[in-house]
Parts: C-alpha cells; sequence; structure tokens
C-alpha cells in the first residue's frame, strides 16, 4: 500500500488481531501436527505466532488434509516434508535471487500449489543449504542433523570457517562434547548471512578416522608410541640427515601460530626450507601479492571484473554472491570478462576471452580483439583497461590458484603487475586482487613460506609434513616422512609415512588465522579432544623442550649437527627466500618506512626487465590453463573425509565446461 501525509497506521487494534487470527488459522488448516517430531521444534516461526494470534481449537471437519510428496532434488544436505510448507517462497527467492540457480520454483494453484524443482534434478549449488535457516516451518531441515538434538539442549558458541579463505562468522552448536550442527552469524563485512555447504556440513569428518596416538610405521605396520619415545625418535633420524635435505611442508589449514612454531623450530637447527603445499607461486615479499586488495563489501559496487585463472563458484562461493548480488541490482552494469576454462555456470553473464596463454599474453600486448571491439569503441594506447575515460568505476582483476599453480606464475604474475603499473599509475594494489580458496596459505604466505617449488627439484632425505595431503612423491622417494595431521588419510602421504603425530582440529583449539581481506580471524576450543591429541603448537614446543635434553646427552650430535651445519642453513635461507635482488622483504619494507601499499613500492621489482625477459622466455605459449578445484566437494582434506560432503560429491560430474548434476 502506497504511503500518505499524515497517514495513521493501526498494528495492533482489534481488526489488526481479527485479520492476524484469520490468516494464522487459515496457515494451519492443511499444516500437519508434526510439533513433537519435527526438528524445527523450538525455533518454528509458525509455533510462536501460533502462540499469540493461534485459537484453541480447530474448525476443520474434513475427513483429510492436504499431502504433498516430499523432494528428493535436495541430496544428502536438506531433509524435506513438503506437506508442512507454508508456500512463503523464501527458498524460491533465495535460489533464484542469491543463488542463481532458477531450480527452484512454484508449480500448480490453488489447492494444488507445491514448491519444487521443475525436473527431478539434483539442486547442484554451493550455498543451497541456506534455505534450511530461511525456512518459517520445518519443510526444509537439515538432513545429517535429523533427530540428532533439540534447539535447547545445544550450548552455542561463536567461530569461523576455516573451509574458505573468508574465515566467515559461524555459531557451533555443541551436546556432549561433539558437534551437532553449524549455522551462519549475521556479518555485513563478510559473509552477510550466509555459509557455504562446506561450512555447515563437512565438520562429521572431525568424528571419522582420526589419530589418536603418536605411531610408528615398522614392517609396513604402524604400531603405537608414547610421545617421548615419539620425540626422541624424531630427533634421532633427524640428527643423522644433512640440513640440505631436510624439508617442512605446510598444509592449506594450518594457523598462524603452527607456522610460526614450525619455522622457528626448524631454523634453530639451521633449516630453512619450509614450504607450502601445492603450489609453485613464489612472491610471497609483499602482502598485496597473496592478498584481496579490496573489500569483500566493494564487490557490490565494482561495475567491471577480469578473472584470470579463477572460478569463485568453486573457490569462493560467497565471494560469487557479493558478484551475483551486484549483478541482480537495479543498474545491471556489471561486465565480467575470464581468461581461463569456460565459466558457463556461474550466477551472472560473463564472457570468455580464451584459455591459452595466447589470450593472457594478448591482453599484456593490448592486441584482444574481443575487447577492443566489444569493450569501448575507443581502444585509448592499447590499453583495454582505461575506463576513467568512461566514468566508469574502478576495475578489479582477480587471479586465481589455477594461475598461480603454474610453473610460470612467477613470469605471468610480473608481467601482470607491470601491465596494471603501466595503465593506473603505480596504484596496482587497489586494482589487482589474488583470491586463494584455503586459509592456511594466507597464514603461510603472511609468515614468509614459499612455495614447494624448491622441494621438488631436489631429493628430500626427512620430510615433515603438517596437515599436507598432496605431496610430490618423486621428492621423497627414499625419504624419513613425519606425518602430522588429524585424520587417518587415504592419501599417498599418509601410506608413505615412517613417523605419525595426530594433532587437534580448529574446533579442538583456539588459533589465530589471517583470512584473504587481512583481517585476523580467530577460532576458539569448543570442545574437548582425546586426551592424547595435541595441537600443532603443543608439540613443537613439547619437541623444542625434548632437543635441549636430547642434546645435552648427545654431545656428538650438538657438535657436529647443530654448530656446524647452522651457518649453512643461513646460506641455504638466503637461496630460498631472496629470489631476486630487486625483491625486499616485508620486514626491511618495514624498517625503510614503506607501507604494504605503497604506491612507490613498484620499482623494487624492477618491472621492466621482467616484462620484456621472462614474458618471452619462460612463459609456456601454447600451454592452457587447468582448473584448480574440479570437485567443490571433495577438494581438501576435511571434504574428503566427510561423509555428507563424499555424497554430495558423487551426484556431481565434472568434466571441462561446465557441473552439472546426474
Amino acid at each position: 500500500m502506497p504511503l500518505l501525509d499524515n497517514m495513521r497506521i493501526f498494528t495492533n487494534s482489534k481488526r489488526v488481531r481479527k485479520a492476524r487470527e484469520s490468516v494464522m488459522e487459515f496457515l494451519l488448516v492443511n499444516h500437519p501436527l508434526d510439533c513433537p517430531i519435527c526438528d524445527q521444534g523450538g525455533e518454528c516461526d509458525l509455533q510462536d505466532i501460533s502462540l499469540t494470534f493461534g485459537s484453541d481449537r480447530g474448525r476443520f471437519y474434513e475427513y483429510n488434509k492436504r499431502s504433498v510428496d516430499n523432494l528428493y532434488s535436495c541430496g544428502p544436505l536438506i531433509k524435506t516434508v513438503m506437506t508442512r510448507c507454508i508456500h512463503c517462497t523464501r527458498c524460491v527467492r533465495f535460489i533464484t535471487e542469491i543463488s542463481g540457480a532458477f531450480d527452484f520454483g512454484v508449480l500448480g494453484r490453488g489447492n494444488s500449489m507445491e514448491i519444487g524443482t521443475y525436473i527431478e534434478k539434483f539442486v547442484f549449488d554451493e550455498l543451497s543449504a541456506n534455505i534450511i535457516d530461511l525456512c518459517p516451518v520445518g519443510a526444509l531441515t537439515s538432513m545429517p542433523y535429523a533427530f540428532s538434538a533439540r534447539p535447547w539442549e545445544l550450548s552455542n558458541f561463536e567461530s569461523i570457517d576455516i573451509f574458505d579463505s573468508l574465515a566467515s562468522s559461524i555459531s557451533v552448536g555443541v551436546a556432549n562434547n561433539k558437534i551437532m550442527r553449524i549455522i551462519p552469524i549475521l556479518d555485513e563485512s563478510i559473509n552477510e548471512e550466509w555459509i557455504t555447504n562446506k561450512a555447515r556440513f563437512a565438520f562429521d569428518s572431525l568424528s571419522v578416522q582420526r589419530l589418536n596416538y603418536p605411531k610408528l610405521r615398522f614392517n609396513n605396520k604402524l604400531i603405537v608410541l608414547s610421545w617421548p619415545v615419539a620425540f626422541d625418535l624424531f630427533l634421532l633420524f633427524l640428527s643423522t640427515k644433512p640440513l640440505s635435505l631436510v624439508e617442512c611442508i605446510i598444509g592449506h589449514f594450518s594457523d598462524l601460530e603452527t607456522v610460526v612454531s614450525l619455522k622457528d623450530f626448524f631454523n634453530g637447527f639451521g633449516c630453512s626450507a619450509l614450504y607450502s603445499e601445492d603450489s609453485s607461486f613464489l612472491m610471497t615479499d609483499f602482502r598485496f601479492n597473496f592478498l584481496l586488495n579490496t573489500t569483500i563489501v566493494s564487490f557490490e559496487v565494482a561495475s567491471f571484473i577480469l578473472l584470470i585463472g579463477t572460478n569463485l563458484r568453486n573457490e569462493a562461493p560467497l565471494l560469487n554472491s557479493r558478484l551475483r548480488k551486484n549483478y541482480i541490482s537495479v543498474n545491471k552494469q556489471l561486465s565480467v570478462y575470464s581468461v581461463g576454462l569456460a565459466l558457463d555456470y556461474l550466477t551472472f553473464p560473463v564472457k570468455n576471452l580464451g584459455n591459452s596463454i595466447t589470450t593472457f599474453k594478448s591482453i599484456f600486448e593490448g592486441t584482444s580483439t574481443v575487447l577492443k571491439n566489444m569493450l569501448f569503441k575507443d581502444f585509448v594506447n592499447l590499453s583495454f583497461l582505461n575506463i576513467k575515460q568512461l566514468g566508469m568505476l574502478l576495475p578489479k582483476i582477480f587471479v586465481g590458484v589455477s594461475l598461480l599453480n603454474r610453473i610460470d606464475s612467477l613470469s605471468i604474475f610480473n608481467s601482470l603487475c607491470f601491465f596494471v603499473q603501466k595503465n593506473f599509475n603505480n596504484k596496482f594494489v587497489d586494482y589487482l586482487n589474488v583470491v586463494s580458496p584455503f586459509l592456511g596459505k594466507i597464514s603461510a604466505s603472511e609468515i614468509g613460506l614459499s612455495s614447494n617449488y624448491y622441494s621438488t627439484a631436489k631429493k628430500a632425505a626427512f620430510s615433515y609434513v603438517c596437515g599436507v595431503n598432496n605431496l610430490n612423491l618423486d621428492s621423497v622417494a627414499n625419504s624419513f616422512i613425519v606425518y602430522q595431521g588429524i585424520f587417518k588419510s587415504n592419501s599417498i602421504v599418509f601410506a608413505k609415512a615412517n613417523l605419525v603425530f595426530p594433532t587437534t582440529s580448529f574446533v579442538e583449539r583456539t588459533s589465530t588465522y589471517l583470512n584473504i581481506e587481512g583481517k585476523i580471524r580467530s577460532t576458539k576450543k569448543i570442545i574437548i579432544p582425546f586426551k592424547f591429541i595435541f595441537s600443532d603448537w603443543d608439540i613443537t614446543k613439547g619437541l623444542s623442550t625434548h632437543k635441549k635434553k636430547f642434546l645435552l646427552h648427545n654431545f656428538s650430535v650438538l657438535k657436529n649437527f647443530f654448530y656446524l651445519n647452522f651457518f649453512k642453513g643461513l646460506i641455504q635461507y638466503r637461496t630460498l627466500f631472496v629470489l631476486e635482488d630487486a625483491f625486499i622483504s616485508n620486514r626491511l619494507l618495514t624498517l625503510s618506512g614503506f607501507t604494504n601499499k605503497s604506491v612507490s613500492v613498484w620499482p623494487f621489482f624492477n618491472a621492466i626487465k621482467f616484462y620484456k625477459t621472462q614474458i618471452a622466455d619462460n612463459l609456456f605459449i601454447n600451454s592452457v590453463i587447468n582448473r584448480s578445484i574440479n570437485n567443490y566437494y571433495s577438494s581438501d582434506l576435511f571434504s574428503k573425509n566427510s561423509k555428507v560432503m563424499s555424497l554430495c560429491s558423487l551426484k556431481v560430474v565434472s568434466n571441462n565446461f561446465s557441473n552439472q548434476s546426474i
């Protein structure tokens, strides 16, 4: 109803109350009396409203109430009892507007009206489970949580989601020292009121295949050890290996405390070969090389997006929802271009420019004919990103792991930095953004860990892997592998491990992470772990304490191992981390008075030399950009160990162009 001047609105008069009672009676005509067995009980809006406006008796005299078949298109995530549906269409609006999947709709009219899918198919969307929170009744509930607990039985704790790089705010419901469910917390600056399906359901992996004791592989069998004996064996085998062949590889879910403690521990021995898992990207000297240099909220106002080697729907679904929100806004002026595999299943129109490095090179040189003809008519100075003359908002360039995992990633990224610097007056930190799907990768880059590029080029004799899922087996073929992790993983890394250390998960310890925006985010100790499981920080602290006793009782080890090889380790440290004389570390920049977002930082990169030499010599011109994540529901160690995520993974068919459901 349109509002008029001096209009008086009554919200609690007798007529309004009578109208609400009539609507409530109408809603309950066909609604089943499932409250005693409904999982929505205690949180049901219909219960609360009926308590206030409902009648103490019904006037329904028909023989049978209306019944509707349940949906089987939500897979193992959402339990549907569609007879309880009151046709509020919240789920339809979310799937259509926020997710952009267009799989839900309203069928029929009158008494035959139903909510469902037009055809029987699996709803493939990374945010689809948010309709559980939106449903005001028990029509859509969590299937893994079904009949497990009541809301008033749960103790709720605030924490963060570590399954993507945004570190979304979540509420963890715990009963009897067990996680029962995870729901989102409203945070407008990060995740709004949504979380991903992985954040909501992948926690069931924490109760499956857990490592509970330190173990040693003997005669191809794992035998249980005590912690002191495990520490002795660790230091004994480490002391027999040359420092130049000792390495430590840290996984994608490690927190800042873990990275710092392991770095200090191995540096104390004189070893500096610390790497981050599964990447060839080396430029971690500046924070803008591995962070999102714009705010997440600014996604809603951007007008030009260039995606290079990234698939936001799989790598950062909540960032993708921000762009979807931008696209369905009033102006609808969002222009999105991509370089890489065709993204024809994103939730907004994307123009794909190509998949080869040749396309990438044509953008640098200003010879991209597609952009020349389609973006705007005046192709000024061979720079398609010279958008300021058109009065448009700032462009955003997003670089993904599909590009950074390549062997020639250093040359590509340097050329991209030079290109942006050339066209935007050195302010490339305002335009260039790196999208990492893993939270621990950002924490490792912040401490200064490089990738495991060097570890693949040599044969290691002692490998300490912390939460690692993928490892180059050629480099550790004859290595003594120490595996530190949460699960009895089915990966080849765990199968090759000689010594195993169990660790706690993110809900069993207090830890600190750095999210994709550079914000400090913390988890809390919510549940009590098994008494023989310690955090990564405690294990490293125990190894450091044990090292002193070990060295005091082994004077030959103290002399030959520690002192003589200490300076050799320093030389190795400089070799690995000082990649170019032009690179300046974060510490030197701080001492020199520079900031991470200083516009005068670029001369340190010697951009012209990189552009003229490396783009011609070190790029694989005819190669393509492969997709880094083929299946969202099976992309990391936690999701591969989760029963719910495995069931979802079985319903997804992945190919080079789209993800479709069976």
